[in-house]
């Protein structure tokens, strides 16, 4: 419940970013975005609900349009919290480090 309440507001937010038009921009509102999910994160204080919420920002992190291929910047932040999801994922029992990692290697 938590995660999908979270998960909805991060899509509302989301729905206003336009990299095409300013890049800049949109790099600003991906760093807000990824602040307020740490918060909520620190909030629940779950391993699962930081893999669980960081996956989902990574994934919308890919289908921002212009690809994240062509800007060093959004690369760098998706990289940043695939390592940090990796980090966790060590911390959880084995079965949920199993179907993370599943998860984890559709998004990549």
């Amino acid at each position: 419940m938590y995660n999908e309440f979270i998960v909805q507001y991060f899509l509302s937010l989301g729905s206003n970013i336009n990299a095409e038009a300013n890049i800049i921009f949109a790099i600003e509102q991906l760093n807000k975005i990824l602040t307020n999910t740490k918060k909520y994160i620190r909030f629940s204080k779950k391993k699962e609900t930081e893999v669980e919420l960081l996956l989902h920002f990574c994934s919308e992190l890919k289908k921002i349009k212009p690809s994240m291929q062509g800007n060093v910047s959004l690369l760098n932040i998706f990289n940043r919290q695939i390592d940090l999801v990796r980090k966790t994922m060590m911390t959880l029992h084995e079965d949920l480090q199993y179907d993370y990692e599943l998860a984890l290697n559709k998004l990549l």
